[in-house]
C-alpha cells in the first residue's frame, strides 16, 4: 500500500521507480526490469537507495547499471555489507579476482553472514591465496562446525 501511494503521488521519481521494483522483481522480474533500465546511478539523490537499486539492476540484468551504481555507493561510504557482497560475486564471476576481493573491502574476514565468509574464501582460492583461504577456512568450521561448505570449496582446488 505503501509502494502504491508513493508511486501514485510521485510517478516520476527515481524513488517509486526503486520502490515499485522491489516488489516486482520476484514476480514480474521484467516489469521491473522496464522501471530500472532508463535510471541512471549519477542522478539517484537519495543515497541510501543506491544499493538498492545496485542490487536490483544486477538481479534484473542490468548488470553495468547494477555495478555503477554498487561502485558509486562504496565510493560514499553508504553501501551496506549486501552490497559489497553482490559486487564482489561480479568480479568472481567475471574472473575479476583482484576487484573481488576489493569489493568485498572487510566483510567475511571475522564472524558475521556465512554465505559472505565462503565468497570471501572463493576468491581467495581463486587468488590462489592457500595460507590466507586456510585461516579464513578454519574460523568458518569454528563458527559453523557443521557446515561442510569451507573444506568443499579449499578441497576443490
Amino acid at each position: 500500500e505503501a509502494v502504491d501511494r508513493l508511486t501514485q503521488r510521485f510517478p516520476n521519481l527515481i524513488v517509486s521507480s526503486i520502490a515499485k521494483s522491489l516488489l516486482l522483481i520476484d514476480g514480474s522480474p521484467d516489469e521491473a526490469k522496464l522501471l530500472l533500465e532508463d535510471i541512471d546511478p549519477t542522478e539517484i539523490h537519495i543515497a541510501s537507495s543506491l544499493g538498492t537499486f545496485g542490487r536490483l539492476s544486477i538481479r534484473a540484468d542490468l548488470l553495468e547499471q547494477g555495478v555503477q551504481a554498487l561502485q558509486i555507493a562504496i565510493q560514499k561510504g553508504i553501501e551496506l555489507p549486501a552490497d559489497r557482497a553482490v559486487l564482489a560475486q561480479v568480479y568472481l564471476t567475471q574472473t575479476d579476482f583482484e576487484s573481488a576481493i576489493r569489493a568485498m573491502g572487510r566483510i567475511g574476514l571475522t564472524g558475521g553472514d556465512l554465505s559472505w565468509r565462503l565468497l570471501r574464501l572463493r576468491i581467495l582460492v581463486a587468488l590462489g591465496q592457500p595460507d590466507e583461504a586456510k585461516l579464513l577456512a578454519t574460523s568458518i568450521n569454528e563458527q559453523f562446525p557443521s557446515n561442510s561448505e569451507a573444506r568443499t570449496i579449499l578441497e576443490g582446488n
